[in-house]
């Protein structure tokens, strides 16, 4: 939820001369993705890149909508870190899965409707 409502913020800060890699959605973007996939050290550092490029970047232009993006996304690092042990790994994640979907010795063969007919 988090990351949908920094999307939208991020999209009215413009950036004049800007790599597409140094977009503020493409930042969000794979900040979001190392999060999802589990690798919450890489996510933090993200926003933190984001963060910088906001707050001190020239090219970035100045007004309310940066202030409130820049103090948004230092709540969510603070939030990443604060947080960072609880958050689940893939690793963990697909144990628990094979723990209670356990795959079944003898998979159900797929018969045809058309057979014996």
């Amino acid at each position: 939820m988090r990351f949908i409502v920094l999307k939208q913020m991020a999209k009215g800060i413009s950036i004049s001369d800007a790599n597409p890699e140094d977009y503020p959605e493409r930042l969000l973007e794979r900040a979001k993705w190392f999060l999802w996939h589990g690798n919450v050290h890489r996510s933090p550092q993200r926003i933190d890149t984001l963060t910088e490029l906001i707050e001190h970047d020239e090219r970035v232009l100045k007004g309310p909508e940066r202030r409130k993006l820049a103090r948004t996304l230092n709540e969510l690092y603070d939030y990443l870190e604060s947080n960072r042990t609880s958050f689940p790994t893939m690793g963990i994640l697909a144990d628990t899965v094979k723990r209670f979907h356990p795959p079944s010795p003898n998979p159900p063969s797929i018969k045809s409707s058309a057979a014996g007919s």
